[in-house]
């Protein structure tokens, strides 16, 4: 690879014996010189309904203040995009101009760009790890096995209360539906379809 190469290659996902063989020994190959793992949102590509996963490589991680980049020898971003981005039909997802921004600033930051302020994991969306952290993880090269679930958030309603709540909502709506079954029932009886 030239010194300032960055290339991308679609990943085996999954975690398979055959998928961990390859992806251990890219590891072991150029494991210094991954950047960036990415998993893409389903049906982003017109060829394939799943996923697609990225791989990033790039020879020269060390710091370089005349660039702005950080040292960042001995890790790898875990960015999973797959919540990201809008259906557009319905086999096609399509990523705004927003969302192609996150990313690309979540990545600069985590380089070291200054104008885009300070790098921080995401839980849901991005991790920064260590090969340690790969090689822990059986060298399972997708995003989600790194970055975490992304935080619930809380509405401020208690648990307790929830409960209390939810019970006579699902008993509503079983009266309702019982309802509509009636009105079914006769609508087809009426059209000469009944039991």
């Amino acid at each position: 690879m030239e010194d300032k190469c960055c290339c991308c290659n679609r990943i085996f996902s999954g975690i398979s014996n055959r998928n961990r063989t390859i992806q251990s020994s890219f590891v072991s190959l150029w494991g210094e010189n991954y950047v960036a793992f990415f998993s893409t949102c389903r049906l982003l590509f017109y060829t394939t309904q799943i996923s697609v996963g990225l791989w990033f490589l790039t020879k020269p991680k060390q710091a370089n203040e005349s660039q702005g980049f950080r040292d960042r020898q001995g890790e790898t971003l875990f960015i999973d995009a797959r919540n990201i981005g809008s259906m557009i039909d319905r086999t096609h997802t399509e990523l705004s101009a927003e969302d192609i921004g996150e990313i690309a600033r979540t990545y600069h930051t985590w380089r070291g760009k200054e104008k885009d302020g300070d790098y921080e994991d995401q839980p849901g969306f991005c991790k920064s790890a260590t090969l340690e952290e790969i090689k822990d993880n059986d060298f399972v090269l997708t995003p989600e096995r790194y970055e975490g679930a992304a935080p619930i958030e809380d509405n401020g309603i208690p648990f307790e209360e929830k409960m209390a709540e939810l019970p006579q909502t699902l008993y509503g709506q079983m009266r309702e539906a019982e309802k509509l079954d009636g009105v079914i029932r006769r609508n087809l009886e009426m059209l000469g379809y009944g039991e």
